[in-house]
Order: C-alpha cells, then sequence, then structure tokens
C-alpha cells in the first residue's frame, strides 16, 4: 500500500520579496500629488535663485493660507463623495460680512460671516441629504445665489465696506503668521476629527459605500449636513480672514 504525506506550506513562503521600486511604486501612487509638489519645488528651486528664499516662501504661505481653508472644508465634502461650487462666492461674501460688520464691532465681524456660511451650508446639506437632490445642482444654485446676495450687499459693487483703521479685525488677516497659524490650528483639528472620531469614520465609510454605510445604521444624512455646515463656514471664515 502506497502512503502518501502532505505537507502544509506557509502562504507566501515561496513567494519573492518585493524590490525597493515595488515598494515604493504603491506609496508614490497613493501620495501622488505630493510626490507632484515636491519635484516642482526641487525644479523650481533648481531653476530660480529667489524660489528658495524665506522672503518667497513666508510670501506664498501667507497668500495662500486663506485658500488652504477653501481646501480643508472640501476635503471633507469629497470624502463623502459630493461636491461643493459654492466656495467661491461664500469666500467673496465671506469678505464683504467682515468688512461690514467691522464697521460695528470686531465681534460682528468675526461672527456675521461664520453665521451667514453655517446657516447657507446647513441649508444646502438639508437639500443633498434629506431632499436627495444632487449636490452639483444644489451647489451651482447656491453659487449664484450667493453672488446675487453679495450684489444686493453692495449695490452691485457701487458701496465698499472699509475695515477702520484702529480695529483688532484688522489685525486677524494682517501679515504673515497670523493667518498662518490660525490655518494651521483648522487644519489640526480637522485632522484630528478625521481621523480620530467616528463622525471622520462615518465620513470614509460614505465615500466608499454610502448604501453600505446605510445598512450598517450610520447616520448618513446627519453627516452631510454637518460637512456641508463646516464646508461653508470655513469659507465664509477664509472670506473673513
Amino acid at each position: 500500500m502506497t502512503s502518501t504525506v502532505l505537507t502544509t506550506a506557509q502562504p507566501g513562503a515561496d513567494a519573492p520579496r518585493p524590490t525597493l521600486g515595488e515598494r515604493i511604486a504603491p506609496q508614490i501612487q497613493r501620495r501622488g500629488a505630493l510626490a507632484v509638489l515636491v519635484l516642482v519645488v526641487v525644479i523650481a528651486s533648481a531653476t530660480s535663485d529667489t524660489f528658495a528664499t524665506w522672503s518667497n516662501v513666508s510670501s506664498i504661505l501667507g497668500n495662500n493660507a486663506f485658500v488652504w481653508l477653501l481646501a480643508l472644508g472640501m476635503t471633507f465634502v469629497i470624502i463623502t463623495g459630493g461636491i461643493d461650487l459654492s466656495v467661491g462666492s461664500m469666500y467673496a461674501l465671506g469678505g464683504v460680512l467682515g468688512a461690514y460688520g467691522s464697521t460695528h464691532g470686531t465681534w460682528l465681524a468675526v461672527l456675521l460671516p461664520l453665521a451667514v456660511g453655517a446657516a447657507w451650508g446647513t441649508i444646502q446639506g438639508l437639500l443633498v441629504a434629506r431632499a436627495r437632490m444632487a449636490p452639483f445642482i444644489v451647489t451651482l444654485v447656491g453659487l449664484l445665489g450667493l453672488r446675487g446676495l453679495m450684489q444686493a450687499i453692495t449695490d452691485e459693487g457701487a458701496t465698499t465696506y472699509l475695515v477702520p483703521r484702529h480695529s483688532a479685525f484688522r489685525s486677524l488677516g494682517a501679515g504673515t503668521w497670523i493667518p498662518v497659524l490660525i490655518v494651521a490650528v483648522f487644519f489640526a483639528l480637522g485632522a484630528l476629527l478625521l481621523t480620530r472620531t467616528r463622525f471622520g469614520a462615518t465620513l470614509t465609510a460614505m465615500g466608499g459605500n454610502e448604501n453600505a454605510a446605510l445598512l450598517l445604521g450610520l447616520p448618513v444624512a446627519r453627516a452631510k449636513v454637518l460637512v456641508y455646515l463646516l464646508s461653508g463656514t470655513l469659507a465664509a471664515a477664509a472670506g473673513a480672514l
């Protein structure tokens, strides 16, 4: 009689080890935008004598800090699979409301744009989450509505609101490092919210498969409303700064 001996091989024991290039390629694919940014910075620094100077770096940081707030809010929206086309108009309206509020006090200059941004974002979120309307349509209409509201407040551009010279509100957006520090705080809070909270996990699940998130019992509708509220608020804050 012939006996058969069965041997159990360890999974992957005979598989070849991945090369260095095979290990690096997936990381580059996952972080493609960062890789391109690093490449552009290296090329620009090598071809220009003034690009890598401290004055240029501080200028870039100061001039783009406000746009980063827009990007932060949009990040949360995109993670859920949505889109917010109204942030550009809300950004402009936030600047107008901040300047208008500063003529009546610093607190109004800060709170007025934030309140309007939060309210507008909540309305858009309710239309997307509860009325199940397409985010593209809702936020496109929001873009036009905000633009019209700004035209009405400024008499179609004929009225300009000036921030008083000695207003404390002026210092929030002055210089380079105050706006950058404010934005850095928002980014740290956003990272914690996205990676360390149940809300962030819900957003990631929604972006992966919204139907599966619903079946898991996750508060999808509430999360959508909060995401658009966050986007509107940050856009208005960026404009005010």
